[in-house]
């Protein structure tokens, strides 16, 4: 078995190699290109390299995503920023949207 074949996990040794290098990149370049990491990830890193926790497959970009959250709550990156209606509108479509989608059943 060589070094680039995947786990049960459904990882692989330079896929988490990158995952690392693109979590480092996100947490330490400067704001206004911070979200090039993510950008390349969800790119270059096919959705097969991800963790499967409690049978839940968590992709590589999402866990970027998670970190790029992490790096705006704690640097407070988002004062100053104000919501418009159309921000607000937005959202509670999200908030809709995510709860009819966990209550209904894919056919």
């Amino acid at each position: 078995m060589d070094n680039l074949s995947q786990n049960a996990e459904g990882t692989t040794p330079l896929g988490l190699l990158l995952l690392a290098c693109m979590i480092g990149l996100t947490w330490f370049l400067p704001r206004r290109i911070a979200l090039i990491p993510l950008f390349l990830t969800t790119c270059y890193i096919p959705l097969g390299q991800a963790f499967n926790i409690g049978g839940a497959n968590i992709q590589f970009f999402r866990i970027l995503l998670l970190i790029a959250w992490a790096r705006v709550l704690s640097r407070g990156e988002m004062r100053g920023l104000v919501l418009t209606e159309m921000d607000k509108i937005f959202m509670w479509w999200l908030v809709v949207t995510l709860v009819i989608g966990s209550f209904t059943q894919p056919s």
